[in-house]
């Protein structure tokens, strides 16, 4: 800490800036201070233009990744939904084939009036419930 402190008072750029009028040695008006301060402002606004460049970079590549995601995910809810409506439809068509009436033949045993068993045999309309 004490070695930064030195390394900070020792430094040649004081920092100070002036308003220079037209009327004097410039031919614009403008601000102007020492060598080194100037120096010390171009490389922190090259340093900041550089850093800026790159933040756009790393944003604009960002962005086109979640563009290419959002396409990506789209197109696999878009097939998810179409695989799903193709299982309802065929569902519904199992359902209502499964529900139809259709034909028959009953074998099974049963028992008379008189207690004696008998054999049955037929032909007939099914319905499912």
């Amino acid at each position: 800490m004490i070695l930064f402190a030195v390394l900070m008072t020792s430094s040649p750029a004081s920092g100070d800036w002036e308003l220079v009028p037209t009327e004097w040695t410039s031919s614009r008006p403008g601000y102007w201070g020492e060598i080194e301060d100037g120096r010390d402002t171009l490389a922190a606004l090259k340093t900041a233009r550089e850093e800026a460049t790159a933040w756009k970079k790393a944003y604009y590549a960002s962005e086109a990744r979640r563009v290419e995601f959002e396409k990506n995910i789209s197109k696999r809810f878009d097939g998810m939904e179409d695989s799903l409506a193709v299982r309802e439809k065929a569902h519904k068509k199992e359902v209502r084939s499964a529900k139809a009436p259709g034909f028959g033949v009953f074998i099974g045993y049963g028992v008379d009036q008189r207690g004696n068993g008998t054999a049955a045999v037929g032909v007939g309309l099914v319905w499912k419930f």
